[in-house]
């Protein structure tokens, strides 16, 4: 049985990520040919979380597609942080949808 308590949290944290993202979505760009690690740990950080609840959900579509919208925005943010490459991967290994 799962405690009350984190099925208060579990909603609570998706709906700070919503609206960090929706804040976020609106900062301005780093200048070109640099990268914004900022929006990259937050990308990546959304895209964990929603891979955490793919697998506790039995990979549901909607959680999965959002982790790897999220990891491929990390990577578009950050290009040389190649654990972001490997973690998009292994998401794509762990829901069996490795093409």
């Amino acid at each position: 049985m799962i405690p009350t308590r984190r099925l208060v949290t579990l909603p609570c944290l998706i709906l700070v990520a919503a609206a960090a993202f929706a804040q976020q979505a609106s900062a301005p760009a780093p200048p070109s040919g640099q990268a914004d690690k900022a929006a990259s740990y937050y990308n990546y950080s959304l895209g964990h979380l929603y891979a955490e609840l793919a697998a506790a959900y039995g990979n549901r579509g909607e959680y999965f597609s959002k982790a790897a919208e999220a990891y491929r925005a990390a990577l578009k943010a950050d290009p040389s942080a190649t654990f972001i490459a490997e973690e998009l991967s292994d998401l794509y290994i762990q829901s069996g949808r490795l093409r």
